[in-house]
């Protein structure tokens, strides 16, 4: 059976491995996942090696519905994040 992981989790397994107190795990992700979410809003990628890339990528301009009203609308263009794994990580997963 498949489990989710939450911060906290990943935060108590991150000290355990490294022998590091949970609360300082914590911040160190929080603080990671900071750099990367403000860096990919600014238009950068996020490269970590035999991870992946975090990037932005563009939607264009698109038909959808209304179901309130039934009409037509169109949803405007838009910055989507966008997360590319790498091969090393893709065989893993294999």
């Amino acid at each position: 059976m498949k489990r989710t992981i939450n911060r906290s989790m990943l935060a108590g397994v991150v000290s355990a491995k490294c022998s590091i107190a949970k609360k300082d795990a914590e911040k160190i992700i929080s603080t990671t996942f900071g750099v990367i979410k403000n860096e990919v809003r600014l238009g950068n990628k996020v490269r970590i090696n035999n991870f992946g890339v975090f990037d932005s990528a563009i939607r264009k301009d698109k038909p959808g519905m209304d179901i309130s009203r039934n009409v037509q609308v169109i949803i405007p263009a838009h910055k989507t994040p966008v997360f590319r794994p790498s091969k090393i990580f893709k065989a893993k997963i294999k």
